[in-house]
């Protein structure tokens, strides 16, 4: 695993398997899951990254999906019910559960793939952080995790009512996805939200991912998910938590870390590199 290949393409022998990618259907909840998972060249069993998209999902980081095949990672990634053509209704919920789901296809299927089922680790951003957070907080089988720009709804909607700034980021972010995402409205966030903020929460999870090895990015230009409502927060009860294995790192950028694109692959890859390579 050589991280001079994050930029540049690695030669194989005309013996050794190349880089391919496989487009899969992930039975979920409300029907298939559009999926694809990236494969390194050479030969496996490959550490293996869960990579999950934010909401919408325009930005969907296939960049750092490539650049982690490069250095010798298979990377799945998926499309959430009632997103980009999968099929069904979209919810924060239900992202928590299709997520879920890929991850046991991803286990069950690892010999198939040639997965190292010992070196899996998740990797999210915004939503996809939220998802992440969740995902290594309760996944045992998941060594590590890493949380771009992670995005709280349910710590803001639950400060929402005595809170203006966390009240307007909210329903700003929220209404972003309008004619983007399928059954989606406000009215059903106002349910969702109503029924399932303190189980979507970050904070609580505190605890479990002090016990892991954790990397979470922000942006200082984030508007989207300012720091002071999502990752600060959840840096605070990490650390409150006694997180010796939580590393925590700020970046002059937006939501999406635009102008640090390399810089992000690099410190992603860093990271995973140390911890299952």
């Amino acid at each position: 695993m050589e991280l001079k290949y994050l930029t540049c393409d690695p030669v194989y022998a005309p013996d050794v398997p190349q880089p391919t990618a496989r487009s899969i259907l992930i039975p979920g909840a409300q029907g298939n899951l559009l999926s694809h998972l990236y494969l390194p060249g050479g030969c496996g069993p490959y550490p293996t990254v869960l990579l999950c998209h934010g909401y919408p999902g325009n930005e969907q980081n296939i960049d750092l999906a490539v650049a982690l095949r490069r250095i010798g990672f298979a990377v799945m990634v998926f499309h959430y019910a009632g997103s980009w053509n999968s099929p069904g209704n979209f919810s924060l919920t239900g992202a928590l559960g299709d997520a879920n789901a890929v991850l046991d296809f991803m286990l069950a299927h690892a010999q198939e793939y040639d997965l190292d089922t010992t070196r899996f680790a998740v990797v999210g951003h915004s939503m996809g952080g939220m998802v992440a957070a969740h995902l290594s907080a309760k996944r045992p089988e998941l060594s590590c995790g890493v949380l771009m720009a992670p995005w709280d709804p349910g710590r803001c909607f639950l400060r929402s009512a005595e809170d203006k700034i966390a009240h307007d980021n909210l329903w700003e972010v929220l209404s972003c996805a309008y004619g983007w995402l399928n059954g989606i409205s406000e009215e059903g966030f106002v349910r969702e939200l109503t029924a399932h903020a303190d189980e979507l929460c970050l904070a609580p999870l505190a605890p479990q991912l002090a016990a892991k090895p954790i990397l979470c990015l922000a942006g200082q230009q984030d508007i989207d998910t300012p720091i002071p409502l999502h990752a600060g927060p959840l840096r605070d009860a990490i650390r409150a938590a006694g997180g010796r294995q939580f590393t925590y790192q700020e970046f002059p950028c937006d939501h999406s870390f635009s102008p640090l694109r390399i810089t992000l692959c690099r410190t992603v890859a860093a990271f995973l590199a140390e911890q299952l390579g």
